[in-house]
């Protein structure tokens, strides 16, 4: 079969001469080999910014395939591989962002919490845990900001939401939830309870002993209801 080649004229080339082409062409079928942000003599460009290095490698594929006279829109698949830092998961919620862009949505709320672990990494914490004293959790949000601006190129800016601003104004549950906590801590007082704690378990308030729940967190299961409907409201939750 009659092959047809593609090497456009100032294109990236390796250090050493290898028996390499840019692109071929079988019958009506074109072939890309892998294109990186390198010039004419094998120099790395942007080391350490991926996202001007992924520019100029579909600069780079577009030339390629002008050589056949051929356009991105020819294109049916690519594979990408990427060496370095992040996850699996910060590269899916960038995805998430751009594909945003794509349909017109310029803007996207990434929501964190503290406690939260990275895949393969540990939680951010400002003070660890002392005598007397719970760890001081805080930090994910700089690491989660500095990310997706790398992985995105697009401005990031970070709120870290103080205590009183978490929950809202109190609905009438919440009052009388409080009011039915405080009565049943007292109660339990002078009943002579102690290294107890006070629980909602719907309906009622029951004592929960702390050395029951003490170094524990709470998750919420993958499969739980809640996730499913953030999905079909079209929120990435990273997985």
């Amino acid at each position: 079969m009659e092959k047809a080649y593609s090497w456009p004229d100032g294109h990236w080339d390796w250090p050493i001469k290898l028996p390499y082409k840019h692109g071929v062409k079988c019958g009506n079928m074109i072939f890309l080999g892998g294109q990186v942000a390198l010039d004419e003599q094998g120099n790395v460009l942007h080391p350490g910014d991926v996202a001007a290095q992924t520019r100029i490698a579909m600069e780079n594929i577009k030339a390629v395939l002008a050589g056949f006279g051929a356009t991105l829109d020819d294109v049916v698949k690519v594979n990408i591989f990427y060496v370095g830092t992040g996850t699996k998961e910060d590269w899916e919620v960038a995805a998430k962002i751009r594909a945003r862009d794509g349909a017109g949505r310029m803007y996207s709320i990434v929501v964190t919490a503290e406690g939260a672990e990275p895949a393969g990494g540990h939680r951010a914490v400002l003070e660890p845990a002392e005598i007397g004293h719970a760890e001081r959790l805080g930090g994910i949000g700089e690491r989660i900001a500095k990310a997706l601006q790398e992985r995105t190129d697009k401005d990031t800016r970070l709120v870290v939401l103080g205590h009183l601003l978490r929950g809202g104004s109190p609905t009438s549950f919440d009052r009388v939830a409080a009011m039915r906590f405080g009565t049943a801590a007292v109660r339990g007082l002078a009943e002579g309870r102690s290294g107890v704690m006070v629980a909602l378990a719907f309906p009622n308030v029951n004592y929960v002993a702390l050395e029951d729940v003490a170094g524990r967190m709470k998750g919420v299961p993958l499969d739980s209801d809640i996730l499913q409907t953030g999905r079909d409201m079209g929120i990435c939750f990273g997985d």
